[in-house]
């Protein structure tokens, strides 16, 4: 068997083992042995996606075959372990609701300012990082690690669209809307 072979039946366990795990990624920390292999293996093909070392195995390989399988059948592969399949859309979903919930009632968006309630400095830094997707970039500037930025899914979007008028712009203390703030 080749290793491409043997790399492409890797993925096959690694899906039908987060069928049979509800969904749920596979940790390096189980105490379970085969959990604890796809785990690891899973940790690698990241890594290898991301053109870096694995701390695991150097020489591990990402094959195209086996990249395609594992998009085709867990889209969010890339993302990290400890979530769940769909768990990323539900919760921003859920935060965008809440988002357009604050600003129906406050007739203004969540802000980070020091001194604002803690549950509203959260909306405010999320509503920061929808914005940061909305434009493309990556939620932090500051470094650029090879992984892909912070994603806006259609579904969220919609919602702010729909929930809160021109959302993705930077509102100045005035509260007029400046373009070239984007």
């Amino acid at each position: 068997m080749s290793f491409e072979a043997k790399a492409l039946r890797r993925a096959e366990q690694f899906v039908e083992w987060m069928q049979i795990s509800d969904g749920r990624f596979p940790t390096t920390k189980s105490q379970d042995p085969v959990e604890h292999k796809l785990g690891v293996w899973i940790v690698q093909m990241r890594c290898a996606k991301r053109e870096r070392p694995a701390s695991h195995n150097n020489n591990m390989r990402l094959y195209e075959s086996v990249e395609m399988y594992l998009t085709e059948n867990v889209p969010n592969w890339l993302d990290g372990a400890g979530r769940r399949l769909g768990d990323r859309e539900s919760h921003c979903k859920e935060m965008a609701l809440q988002i357009v919930a604050f600003y129906e009632k406050h007739g203004r968006l969540p802000v980070t300012t020091p001194g604002t309630p803690d549950d509203e400095q959260l909306l405010g830094r999320f509503l920061q990082r929808l914005r940061l997707a909305k434009r493309g970039r990556p939620s932090s500037q500051k470094k650029n690690d090879g992984r892909p930025p912070w994603c806006l899914h259609p579904s969220v979007e919609k919602i702010m669209d729909e929930g809160v008028p021109n959302w993705w712009m930077r509102r100045k203390r005035s509260s007029c809307i400046e373009e070239e703030d984007i």
